[in-house]
């Protein structure tokens, strides 16, 4: 192998994080969540009047496409560094682990559905616009699809097995919501959690019939083929 194709190889499959090898290239759901989500940070900084527009106001200026673009949404560098981070961590493992498809599906039913569950708890004329929804069904995501015995790395900090680091990341989430100026944000991170882990349990149950119901097809067709073949 020359040096070019080694490069390439060596391209193809670079860490994204120290834990696991995945062709962060190809990961394009992930690029596009992440994308937006950044673009939408610019936005809201250049022109502030657009977090009216973009981040879920709850009142007259409630309009439908709320409940998405909220979900793209930090004000916050912080809270944007963390959002990035934990999209590219188990975003890209879940897109080449799971499905790109599934984890479209996942990341925009969580950030609609808890941000659906918020509004109606949103006094008038309050705007709100936080990742939050959107990643915690992501972290419930790589819950049930990623492996549990492979040890991964919290930030330098410890070694942890992939579900405590989630059970970390969530209660971390859930103390800061409840110790923020609105308690009520907590909703958010926890509904979506809860949708996250409904959508995998149903997808997974939906699979397993699928199985079942292709594995007798084929017991019918075979049993039909070895009639034939005795006739």
């Amino acid at each position: 192998m020359s040096w070019k194709q080694q490069n390439c190889a060596y391209e193809e499959t670079r860490i994204v994080h120290p834990w696991a090898k995945y062709p962060w290239r190809q990961s394009y759901v992930v690029w596009v969540i992440t994308g937006a989500t950044f673009l939408c940070f610019l936005a809201i900084n250049i022109s502030p009047g657009l977090y009216n527009i973009l981040g879920m106001s709850c009142g007259s200026n409630f309009r439908i496409w709320q409940l998405l673009s909220t979900s793209f949404i930090e004000g916050c560098i912080l809270n944007l560094l963390s959002a990035l981070i934990l999209q590219l961590m188990f975003g890209v493992p879940l897109e080449h682990e799971w499905s790109p498809r599934h984890l479209a599906v996942v990341y925009l039913l969580s950030g609609i559905g808890s941000n659906l569950l918020l509004l109606t708890f949103l006094p008038q004329g309050a705007c709100f616009g936080s990742t939050a929804g959107a990643v915690s069904g992501l972290l419930a995501a790589a819950w049930y699809n990623l492996r549990d015995d492979e040890k991964w790395s919290l930030f330098m900090i410890a070694i942890l097995s992939l579900r405590k680091i989630i059970m970390v990341i969530m209660i971390v989430t859930i103390l800061l919501c409840l110790l923020s100026p609105a308690p009520i944000l907590v909703i958010v991170p926890i509904s979506g959690f809860a949708l996250g882990s409904l959508y995998c349990l149903l997808q997974k149950k939906l699979k397993k019939k699928l199985q079942k119901w292709e594995g007798s097809r084929h017991k019918i067709e075979k049993k039909r083929t070895s009639n034939i073949e005795i006739d």
